[in-house]
């Protein structure tokens, strides 16, 4: 599925901010934490320091129990298990005051009260230190949130404005044809590619233009001047032939060289048409009866059909078109006459004429013929046939001009041509 360039950029912005967030964000709850904790044993050390320079010097184990019984964070117990240096640990503890049990970073430390060994509890509530953490996380997780929004609206908008001059000139490239060129209007633009890609198209544009018009002006003089040397090469040929005095064998290359000028003058006129149909020298349309114009074709072609031996069928119901007639004429009896070229002994036509929808049907080689060179000039899908390969391509160049729809399928071992008008 193909993908704009606009939209595959954004979503390689999101992809990736996307997986930076999911990527961060608990690494940065996680150096938060750390820092929090680091924190919080600072304070209890803060606190073991005062306690033991200030507190204990003077304090007696007849003082304990007042002590404990008037403070709740900093308490000093017996020491069941003796410890050497202080310990750090977090637990969960009854919070009196709210009945409900909540974290706490806890420092253990041994102390020396009256000869006795006790240890020194003190405790500090990380409860609001977690809630401090939980929101930073949450305000870095909305600003990346937010960022990759502005990220995404900022980009669509200026990113579709930045390429605007491109679309419009991929726009009219679209519909650039060069046998009918228009101005090309370029967009003003102060980014280097695009002035650069503009300028490039209207340079070449501007160059195969001339090319093509020189190419078309040369086939057009050379298909005129070209006529009357092979109708005056024809017209000898034919007195020639008929002449009494020839042998068998001169009359008989007589023969094939005026049948091969007689190739050589109809790929003359199919040039000059192909030129004429791009000079736009068939611009007059008038109504034409469609269904009339194929039985004079069928009946024009009668003879070749008989010749192949070949069973023609017809279905033709009346279907009205504006056009130019010669233009009718010559699109339907190239089709038929590629129908009958390309057949075989005893083969089958079948022309079908409905509503806007004519179909040329027929036998011949049991494969499927390239769609891509069918059409294409000078190019012989059957390399036994005697055609210059110029009657399909003429095809295509009316129904082109038209805007007709050409079509090529091969189906139960039949050749179908169809088009849509």
């Amino acid at each position: 599925m193909k993908q704009k360039l606009l939209h595959k950029t954004l979503k390689l912005y999101i992809i990736f901010s996307v997986l930076v967030l999911l990527f961060t964000a608990p690494i940065f709850y996680f150096i938060a934490d750390e820092i929090q904790l680091e924190e919080a044993d600072e304070a209890l050390l803060l606190r073991q320091h005062e306690f033991e320079s200030i507190l204990l010097p003077g304090f007696k184990q007849t003082d304990i129990a007042k002590w404990n019984g008037w403070n709740r964070d900093i308490k000093i117990e017996p020491a069941n298990t003796l410890i050497k240096t202080s310990q750090f640990s977090t637990g969960n503890y009854l919070n009196i005051m709210d009945g409900d049990f909540e974290p706490y970073r806890v420092l253990k430390s041994p102390v020396i009260i009256d000869g006795a060994p006790y240890i020194l509890f003190i405790k500090i509530n990380l409860l609001k230190a977690e809630h401090m953490v939980y929101n930073i996380v949450m305000l870095y997780v909305a600003i990346i949130f937010f960022l990759l929004i502005g990220l995404f609206i900022i980009s669509r908008w200026y990113l579709a404005k930045l390429w605007q001059p491109f679309q419009q000139l991929l726009l009219q490239l679209e519909h650039f044809e060069i046998n009918n060129p228009v101005n090309i209007a370029y967009s003003s633009t102060n980014v280097d590619e695009f002035y650069r890609l503009n300028t490039v198209i209207g340079k070449l544009i501007s160059r195969n233009i001339i090319i093509y018009n020189n190419q078309k002006e040369f086939v057009e003089n050379a298909a005129h001047e070209l006529q009357t040397p092979l109708a005056v090469m024809q017209a000898k040929l034919d007195n020639l032939i008929q002449a009494d005095d020839i042998s068998p064998a001169l009359a008989n290359g007589l023969t094939q060289l005026s049948n091969s000028i007689t190739r050589l003058n109809h790929i003359n006129k199919n040039l000059l048409l192909l030129s004429r149909i791009g000079n736009d020298t068939y611009i007059e349309q008038q109504e034409v009866d469609l269904a009339k114009v194929l039985n004079q074709q069928l009946a024009f072609v009668q003879e070749q059909i008989d010749a192949e031996n070949i069973t023609i069928t017809s279905h033709l119901a009346n279907a009205p078109l504006k056009a130019n007639i010669a233009l009718v004429e010559v699109c339907t009896g190239n089709l038929l006459t590629n129908a009958i070229k390309h057949n075989y002994n005893g083969g089958t036509i079948h022309v079908e004429l409905i509503g806007n929808l004519l179909t040329v049907t027929n036998t011949g080689t049991t494969t499927e013929l390239d769609s891509e060179k069918l059409f294409t000039r000078f190019t012989k899908i059957n390399p036994a046939s005697h055609g210059a390969g110029l009657g399909l391509a003429i095809v295509r160049k009316i129904t082109g001009l038209y805007g007709w729809n050409l079509q090529y399928q091969y189906q139960n071992n039949l050749h179908v041509f169809s088009i849509r008008f």
